[in-house]
């Protein structure tokens, strides 16, 4: 606890008990170094009358102590059908909401739990039979969260051997001793054959779950360093130089680091850096639960998948502005129009401006997204035609700014204004020009 500073005599501590020995050894730990502690006990109802009886074994024990005791009983089965996942990952998550539910609640400093060495090993074995990179081979942490283990040192023996000679009451889980759950498997079948090969195998494995995290931590500082040479963040995304990247090795395994922050998986990370290498797939996006992934000229571009619905989307797929309108408002975003009849008449560059000869405009005008295919005849060009793509291919926009792109049009669908951008020189005000129309495109929230 010292070492790993993982808590104080003075900080109030919730303690996960089951009523096993693991558990019940962690508290007379605890009470022996007159730690502040409470205890919460689930009870799953999952083995009948074994789960009644541990229940009220853990009551009497908390009572004995001196210790308030907090019970709560789950409907596992159910949360496990509900959520279509198995029990234990059901049991587990019930078991940590209601943990932070009673830590917030009650103003405890942390949960403590009574994992050890021998369930850190299990947990290295197990990670290593799905796929995993360094970090599932640290092991269980000391310290996540407000969730504190302070007893990673001891082996399941050791424990058992603490609780023999010092007496310790317990109550035996008979669902240990089925091999049908993964981690039991492991524990029965793999770890005493590892044993065979190597009597000091939990020994070893602990040295290299060590070894595991100080070679982590080697990396997590690299990554840090790198990011800050391949990494910038404009706006709302987060923009990674693809030929920087490059000249690291171990590129795959760099990218993963920096994505896995943005829930793409390894597997993702391989494809992505597949397409990479096909300048044909420019363009291409991949999606993860949280973000979407554009592989764009130069970089590979991250911006959250979720439109904010208060930016994005404010606008509706199409709208009509019939000519006699002062101002369009539409939450975050806003249209100022006004008319003169009054030439000289005033020229802006701010590209959120655009500035019309009244006359030659077909009302309604149309608000809406560009579609392929559209043209336009951009502004001191002469009148030569050119297609929007073609346009924002030579401006290099990538495809989440062309997808944000509006344009305003006329009745007769000719482009007057591409919006932020360039309006179309067939409406510009000449010295013919006796009545001007213009419109401004306002972002509310940064003015």
């Amino acid at each position: 606890i010292k070492e790993g500073d993982l808590f104080s005599t003075s900080d109030k501590l919730l303690v996960a008990v089951s009523g096993g020995v693991d558990s019940m050894v962690l508290c007379r730990l605890l009470a022996a170094h007159f730690y502040q502690f409470e205890i919460a006990h689930c009870n799953f109802q999952l083995r009948g009358q074994g789960s009644e009886l541990d229940e009220t074994f853990v009551r009497e024990v908390a009572e004995v102590m001196g210790v308030k005791c907090h019970v709560k009983r789950f409907d596992t089965e159910g949360c496990a059908r509900e959520n279509k996942i198995g029990i234990q990952e059901a049991a587990r998550n019930l078991r940590y909401e209601w943990f932070e539910e009673l830590r917030q609640t009650l103003d405890f400093q942390w949960i403590v739990t009574a994992h050890h060495a021998s369930d850190s090993i299990e947990t290295v074995l197990n990670n290593f039979t799905k796929g995993t990179g360094l970090r599932g081979m640290r092991g269980i942490q000391p310290k996540n969260g407000f969730v504190v283990r302070p007893m990673l040192w001891a082996t399941k023996s050791d424990i058992e051997t603490f609780a023999r000679v010092k007496s310790v009451r317990f109550r035996a889980d008979a669902s240990n001793d089925s091999d049908k759950y993964t981690r039991n498997f492991i524990r029965h079948q793999i770890v005493p054959n590892f044993q065979i090969l190597n009597p000091s195998f939990e020994q070893t494995a602990l040295e290299n779950i060590r070894r595991f995290d100080e070679a982590n931590q080697l990396l997590d500082c690299f990554v840090r360093q790198i990011k800050t040479q391949i990494i910038h963040l404009a706006a709302d995304s987060v923009f990674i130089n693809r030929k920087k990247l490059e000249i690291y090795p171990s590129v795959n395994t760099i990218l993963y680091e920096i994505l896995k922050d943005y829930n793409f998986n390894n597997h993702q990370v391989e494809q992505i850096l597949r397409d990479n290498d096909n300048k044909t797939k420019v363009g291409s996006k991949f999606v993860s639960s949280s973000h979407v992934l554009l592989i764009d000229r130069d970089y590979f571009i991250v911006k959250i998948l979720e439109k904010d619905e208060n930016t994005e989307g404010v606008l509706a797929a199409e709208m009509l502005i019939l000519g006699n309108e002062k101002e369009l408002d539409f939450g975050l975003v806003k249209f100022e129009i006004n008319q003169s009849d009054s030439p000289p008449f005033f020229i802006s560059k701010n590209k959120n401006i655009a500035l019309m000869d009244f006359d030659k405009l077909t009302f309604p005008l149309t608000l809406r997204h560009w579609q392929e295919g559209d043209a336009f005849k951009p502004l001191g060009m002469n009148g030569q035609t050119q297609k929007l793509s073609d346009y924002f291919n030579q401006r290099k926009l990538n495809a989440f700014e062309k997808e944000n792109i509006w344009l305003l049009a006329t009745a007769n669908q000719e482009i007057c204004w591409v919006i932020n951008h360039r309006s179309d020189e067939r409406f510009k005000i000449t010295s013919h020009t006796t009545r001007s129309y213009s419109i401004s495109y306002i972002i509310k929230n940064n003015e």
